[in-house]
């Protein structure tokens, strides 16, 4: 994204910006394997491993908290949850200043991650 977000004038972020906040938000097509499992561990965590709940900060409908700064990842797909997940969880993401998502990636199982991102994809 940086090369490409390098090649846009600075007088048409605000342009884009409008175009993409009005785009409706749509939930995931595929089937939801898994979606109870998904949404206890997105709503509840998972106590043992230390791992705190998603919606701790991401809000129990996935909308963010713009004042914390944590960004909205409802209807993200899952396919780029999965792939950011284990990014933090490899150390190959490292813009998380405070390091929560490093430190809750790192205790994901990919089983757990893919429950995880089947349920937010399909969060409204």
């Amino acid at each position: 994204m940086t090369s490409i977000a390098e090649t846009i004038d600075v007088a048409d972020i605000n342009d884009i910006a409008a175009y993409f906040s009005s785009q409706k938000r749509k939930a995931g097509s595929h089937e939801n394997v898994g979606a109870s499992a998904g949404r206890r561990l997105y709503m509840q965590g998972i106590k043992r491993k230390g791992v705190d709940a998603c919606a701790d900060c991401h809000g129990d409908n996935g909308m963010g908290n713009i004042f914390a700064q944590y960004p909205l990842i409802a209807g993200q797909h899952s396919d780029y949850i999965v792939t950011t997940l284990k990014r933090f969880r490899s150390g190959k993401r490292n813009n998380d200043l405070s390091n929560i998502m490093q430190d809750i990636a790192e205790k994901l199982s990919d089983e757990e991650i893919t429950l995880l991102a089947s349920y937010i994809m399909n969060l409204k």
